[in-house]
């Protein structure tokens, strides 16, 4: 999916994040919940929210009378279908009922996360907030630098279990030897250079990481693969990401760049509640 020009010139900065958990999509601390705190607060920097409508549904098509039809030339995705938009700030209630989801109603959910197809909260010619409901992957958040926006979502998210916004090109990268690493929101990846072989060790299963004395590297262990769900264990047998073991020791080219993702762990497990423990300090530390 992609917008327009010069909608399509402005790049995905953020992704606000949800670690799955037991709860429903509509709790406080559910991903439809979230989305919903989250575009409560773009709205307040934008002047108009788009959006695509898939079905005809009785409360859809209530909601749909109420909206402008974005006509050619004004049309921020780029598809064949309809495409409505509402004026910030004298349509906020209307975005909020269009979102908004009846715990008792399951046609609301399915209209939610399914017959909403996607939806964006615009500033002048730049989009803010960018999300795909039934992609739990596609909540983009374009916000260069630190302005406003983007402390301003911070803030509502540190309220929020499980819940944060992180950089959408992952929160470190480094290369050794053969092997180029990323610490992304729910993974490490392990790119194999001289192959396009990628392996992906998702930090569910990490349970300690420490440092090893005067050397740029980290120890870490790993839960093994036989104590996951058997639900888990199919899922990576048919994504094929995990089929190498989870690596004991992970290195760097420095200390610097060991401190950094041991600072990115830190914000991970901090905001998204990981379970694992981080022990020891590096010499980037004792500089601090």
């Amino acid at each position: 999916m992609e917008l327009v020009d010069p909608y399509g010139d402005s790049e995905t900065t953020h992704r606000v994040v949800t670690r799955l958990n037991p709860r429903k999509d509509w709790d406080e601390v559910g991903q439809i919940r979230v989305e919903n705190r989250v575009v409560e607060v773009v709205m307040g920097y934008g002047d108009r929210v788009h959006v695509r409508l898939s079905a005809e549904t009785e409360e859809l098509d209530r909601i749909k009378q109420r909206l402008a039809r974005a006509e050619e030339g004004t049309q921020l995705f780029q598809t064949s279908g309809p495409e409505y938009y509402a004026t910030l700030l004298e349509d906020r209630d209307l975005v909020r009922s269009l979102l908004a989801v009846d715990p008792d109603d399951s046609d609301a959910w399915i209209d939610r996360m399914f017959n909403v197809e996607e939806f964006a909260v615009v500033d002048g010619e730049v989009w803010r907030y960018w999300s795909v409901p039934h992609h739990s992957h596609c909540r983009r958040v374009n916000t260069a630098g630190r302005d406003p926006l983007y402390d301003a979502l911070v803030a509502e998210l540190a309220g929020v279990p499980g819940s944060a916004l992180v950089p959408a090109e992952g929160l470190a990268s480094w290369g050794v030897k053969s092997h180029r690493y990323e610490l992304a929101w729910d993974a490490l990846r392990r790119h194999e250079t001289d192959s396009e072989r990628v392996r992906r060790f998702e930090l569910t299963r990490l349970r300690r990481v420490s440092t090893v004395s005067d050397r740029p590297v980290l120890s870490c262990d790993w839960e093994s693969s036989s104590s996951a769900s058997w639900l888990d264990r199919l899922a990576r047998w048919v994504l094929r990401s995990e089929s190498a073991d989870p690596p004991p020791r992970v290195p760097f080219p420095d200390s610097e760049t060991m401190g950094s993702v041991l600072d990115g762990l830190r914000t991970l497990k901090h905001d998204l509640g990981y379970e694992f423990t981080i022990e020891g300090r590096t010499s980037r530390d004792d500089r601090s």
